[in-house]
């Protein structure tokens, strides 16, 4: 056992011991309906204290993508969760244990670039998306972005690491464009600008195809 082990096990005896005398004090001695002893109890405490609580998750996923499918008819959200969950776990491989690159191609190169290893190489299992949740939408003439939020738990050497990804994951409407000339399907219209995902003559939904498109432009771990 090593001296950081023996310090803490030290500090758990008596810790406990310490809070036995406080509950048996309160309690006049054990708990019979129980069965347990006030020892016990307090074990169990620590215990859940080194199991830390997964992060909760913010957002309005129902409003955003009643917004983002006016836009993408054909956006998929159980496509889009799949590929988030493997990037992220692509990314704890990356960061927490020694793998080179993401071989996944929907990522932007600046993720590829500024997602890096943390220094220590750790043996990583047991991971779990806990909850995920669409946090933004917004459009420019460039970008269609959707923001989710992702909470996700996994062991490091055996040790719980509870965290949140913010990821970004957006489509360049210009790659669209550029591809080939987008027309209208009701009039038969030039589409200049996708942004809005309708004809500026006649007002019909034009749905790009946006299925592949999306690609993670920004993760951020909290």
């Amino acid at each position: 056992m090593s001296l950081k082990s023996k310090i803490k096990r030290k500090a758990e005896d008596i810790l406990v011991d310490e809070a036995e005398k406080l509950v048996r004090n309160a309690l006049g001695g054990d708990i019979p309906a129980l069965g347990i002893g006030a020892g016990a109890i307090v074990s169990a405490m620590i215990d859940a204290a080194d199991d830390p609580t997964p992060k909760s998750v913010s957002g309005a996923t129902d409003i955003y993508l009643g917004q983002i499918r006016k836009d993408y008819p054909n956006f998929s959200l159980s496509d889009a969760e799949i590929a988030l969950e493997t990037f992220i776990n692509e990314y704890i491989d990356i960061v927490y244990a020694g793998k080179e690159e993401f071989t996944m191609s929907s990522v932007y190169d600046q993720v590829r670039t500024n997602v890096r290893p943390c220094g220590t190489v750790y043996d990583v299992s047991n991971v779990v998306f806990n909850k995920t949740a669409i946090s933004g939408y917004h459009k420019s003439k460039e970008y269609a972005t959707v923001q989710f939020q992702i909470s996700v738990g996994f062991d490091l050497n055996n040790n719980r690491k509870e965290t949140r990804f913010i990821i970004e994951y957006s489509y360049r409407l210009l790659d669209a464009m550029a591809l080939s000339e987008v027309l209208c399907p009701n009039c038969g219209a030039v589409i200049r600008d996708l942004s809005h995902g309708r004809c500026e003559y006649c007002e019909a939904v034009v749905v790009s195809d946006t299925i592949m498109g999306f690609k993670v432009a920004s993760v951020t771990e909290r």
